[in-house]
Parts: C-alpha cells; structure tokens; sequence
C-alpha cells in the first residue's frame, strides 16, 4: 500500500469545500507541506493525513550546512522535532543544497540571491556536512520513538540549472554561484549518490535513505548532458541511478519538468500529462523506482498551479488518479 500525498495551497484551512474533495477522493491519503512551525490539526480533523517535507526550510537551511546541528540545539527550535514526529508519513525530505531552490526563486519570483559561505564552495565540506546532519537528524527525530514509529529520514537532490543558458531570461549569476551549483550537482549523478548511501554509517542505517524527484533527476542529467558536463547516455545513467541507490528509496516525488526555448529543463513543478513524452518519461522512470524498491511507501505529487483551494484540489485529484492509474498503486487512506 501506498500513501499519496498533494502539494500545500494556502487557504486550504479553512476550504472545508476543498478539503471535502480531498476526503472524498479514493487516490489521495493527505497533503505535504513544508511549514514545520505552523499547525495542520485542521488535517486530520478533515480525516486527511499529513506529511512533512523539507521542513529546514522555515530556518533557511539544507543538509550541507554545517551549522545545521549548532542551530537545531537552539531552545527556540524545539518545534522542529515535535513537528517531524508528529506526522503521519513515515518517511520526511531533506534538500541537501537548499541554495538551489532559493535561486529558482530568485529567478521566478524576484526574490534576493541567497548569499554562499565556505559550505557552498568545496564538494568534500558539502558531502561531510551531509552525511553528519543525517545521522543527526535520525538521531534526534527517533529519540524515544518504539521501531515501528520511527520515520525514514531522507536526503533529496536538487535540479542542476545553469541559468546563464537561459537566453529568455535577463539575469545572470556570477561564476562564484555557477561553481558552486555545479559542484552541487555531483549528487544527482550515480557517484555522489552512492557517496552518501555508501558511507559506513548511512550503509548501516537503515532509516535513512534517499527521496527519488523524479523531475530533480530528469532535470539534473538532462542540463549536465546537453551542457557536456557529463559524457553520459541518459536511460544509462537514470539505470545507474536506479541501481545505486536499489533498496534505500523510501519517498518517491513527481511532478513534469518545463523545457525552456534555449533547451534547458527547469523546475517549475508542472502537471503531468499522458501525452507528453517527457512526462512519460517521468512516470517510466517512477515504474522502474518502486520496482526496486518494495519498502517505498511514500509518493507526492507536486504541482504548482496559480489557482483557489477549491480549484488546485480538484486538479490534483485528477493527477493523483492518473499516477495511480499509470503506476498501479494501492492507496492507503
């Protein structure tokens, strides 16, 4: 069984329209959202389900930080750890290089650059970093909790993006952002995923794992191939992908990339759609992912779409009965 998971849209509190849809649709168990400081009771009273998915976000922080633990400890983040446990999804996300995604939304929303330290500059800093701040978070988030309680904690990868090959966009990023983007990037191939997952402590442990974005992965080897970053077949390298990190995938994200007119895919969380060939290719690649991976439990759909409660729930519905269709899945309610 399969617990599917939707995006977050604000207003959906207090929708009771909207969460009635949600309620009434046999493909969705609840929704993920990111807000580890916010309440989501209302969920469950709705007899919805909750899941919690890169919740260092709300302290503008991912996996490579190496102030991450120092931060965690501070009294006023006790929330932190009561909000992960509290969920209903067995496994949580973690992004490893959080910058990424705040580029994105420089470039899509306006908002400021974020600003680079020493831990954005050296691929060793980033791959420490990482594998410290989830033996930690394992740790602490499973503190206490009986066996049959205790939550996958899992490290995502972020889109490789080189944004100065955008031709319709007008910014650009210096050469200090586009190396450290780039060597960011080492984790989405096979080599600095199994550099993770193949260290003798995360070897060992066997709740923590990795979340499979599909799009992220796609995205990723697309950018690194068409830029002759990589010297890669695509199908080879996503059945490389696939067969590193076999057994260790606990949540599953899909969603369909956007190809921009200068040939570059970007991550703007789309609607997956059965006659597109991309998508297609997403949803072949989300097959191959739960075949080799029979502990998966856990797949969200993310889709971004300027639209009411009431209308981005109906939508999501929809995608959430074609993944279930096109996958074959059982969904837990």
């Amino acid at each position: 069984m399969i617990e599917l998971y939707v995006g977050y849209c604000k207003g959906i509190n207090e929708n009771k329209e909207a969460l009635s849809i949600l309620k009434a649709s046999p493909f969705v168990t609840g929704i993920e959202a990111f807000n580890a400081d916010k309440d989501f009771s209302f969920l469950r009273k709705a007899g919805l389900k909750f899941s919690l998915h890169n919740p260092l976000r709300v302290l503008d922080m991912g996996l490579t930080d190496s102030k991450l633990i120092q931060i965690l400890k501070k009294k006023e983040n006790a929330f932190f750890f009561e909000s992960v446990r509290g969920t209903d999804a067995e496994a949580v996300g973690f992004h490893l290089h959080h910058k990424s995604a705040a580029v994105d939304m420089h470039f899509t929303k306006g908002l400021p650059l974020p600003k680079l330290t020493k831990d954005d500059e050296d691929l060793g800093r980033m791959k420490k970093n990482t594998i410290r701040n989830l033996i930690f978070l394992e740790k602490e988030i499973n503190k206490g909790v009986p066996n049959s309680k205790k939550k996958k904690i899992l490290f995502e990868t972020q889109p490789y993006i080189n944004h100065n090959m955008i031709k319709e966009r007008e910014n650009k990023l210096g050469k200090e952002y586009l190396d450290s983007f780039k060597k960011s990037s080492f984790f989405s191939t096979p080599k600095g995923i199994v550099s993770i997952l193949n260290n003798d402590k995360i070897r060992k442990n066997n709740n923590i794992g990795f979340l499979f974005d599909a799009s992220h992965i796609f995205i990723a080897i697309k950018n690194s191939i068409n830029n002759r970053e990589i010297n890669e077949n695509f199908d080879e390298c996503i059945k490389k992908i696939i067969k590193v990190s076999k057994g260790r995938v606990y949540q599953l994200h899909l969603a369909s990339p956007t190809k921009c007119e200068s040939g570059v895919y970007i991550d703007e969380q789309g609607e997956l759609k059965k006659s597109n060939e991309v998508d297609r290719k997403i949803l072949d690649i989300a097959k191959e992912v739960l075949k080799n991976n029979p502990n998966l439990k856990v797949i969200t759909i993310e889709v971004e779409a300027d639209l009411d409660p009431v209308s981005y729930y109906k939508k999501l519905v929809q995608q959430a009965e074609l993944v279930v269709k096109e996958l074959n899945l059982r969904v837990e309610k």
